[in-house]
């Protein structure tokens, strides 16, 4: 086990500033030492770790418009695995990842790490390794508020035939439609936000995907989109992917979250974000439940 950075920063801290509830800024530990030949001292050399996220996805991973600068639960907990890793801020190197290309990146060393609400599968088992996870989601979909054909749940997404409904290409959502769902009309699109706008422009009557997702998207709009939950939807956990070559990388990443959800960093951030319109909370991260490094 690697040394826990959030309980050496706190000690630091302490001392440095006698535990003050004044004390607004803490001290930063010094970077941890790994291996030459781990994935960790190589990122260490290089100065920088390069994390892909989302740029379009409210309360997760968001570009703000008026300031530019990433926020959301994911961005929290990406920027605290800089600090883990250097310790100090200033080397995370964010990049746009798209749906579509997460696993592209992964394979191809463009991002040491995706988190860009990643859903964990069999089938990206195959080629990626997960860290985490990091939350459980379950797919739903939103509609127009005015909408009369559906209530407040649906039964599953079998639900869907005969109605137009938008994903995002390659989607679990994607996927789901056309196994339980052949007769939906859909529309796969490149992003959230464009499916999101395609309902509220009328153009499709439904937007499947994560529930957290969707709830994001909701929130920005409430007057013109609403939520419809999927009572027969399955809980899906979000992970970190990793090169599986790198699994040094993703067994270190999972400790440092199991670290911040013993000391309350991932309640705090998932509360100023996510929680502020889903109520439910993440469950404490265990260890027997982080098995996809691998």
């Amino acid at each position: 086990m690697y040394p826990s950075i959030h309980r050496v920063t706190h000690f630091l801290a302490c001392i440095a500033l006698a535990c003050t509830a004044t004390a607004t800024t803490l001290a930063v530990a010094a970077a941890p030492v790994f291996p030459p030949d781990s994935t960790m001292a190589k990122i260490q050399k290089r100065g920088d770790i390069t994390i892909g996220v989302h740029y379009d996805v409210p309360l997760f991973d968001q570009k703000n418009p008026l300031t530019g600068k990433l926020q959301g639960y994911e961005i929290d907990i990406a920027n605290q695995l800089g600090r883990d890793l250097f310790g100090s801020d200033g080397h995370v190197k964010f990049i746009e990842a798209p749906g579509p290309v997460r696993e592209q990146f992964i394979l191809q060393h463009k991002a040491d790490l995706i988190l860009a609400t990643y859903t964990i599968t069999a089938a990206r088992l195959k080629t990626v390794a997960f860290a985490g996870p990091i939350y459980e989601a379950k797919q739903a979909i939103v509609v127009k508020t005015d909408n009369k054909a559906f209530g407040k749940t649906i039964p599953d997404f079998a639900a869907l035939n005969d109605h137009s409904v938008c994903v995002v290409s390659g989607s679990i959502s994607n996927v789901l439609l056309l196994k339980v769902a052949p007769k939906a009309k859909i529309m796969a699109l490149g992003n959230n936000p464009d499916c999101a706008k395609a309902v509220r422009q009328g153009r499709v009557e439904a937007f499947a995907t994560d529930d957290a997702l969707l709830i994001g998207f909701v929130n920005e709009t409430p007057k013109e989109i609403r939520f419809v939950d999927n009572a027969g939807g399955d809980e899906q956990p979000y992970g970190v992917g990793v090169n599986k070559d790198s699994l040094d990388l993703c067994r270190w990443v999972n400790e440092r979250l199991l670290d911040m959800s013993k000391d309350g960093f991932l309640d705090k951030s998932f509360g100023a974000t996510v929680g502020t319109v889903i109520k439910r909370k993440p469950e404490p991260l265990k260890a027997t439940d982080m098995k996809y490094c691998e």
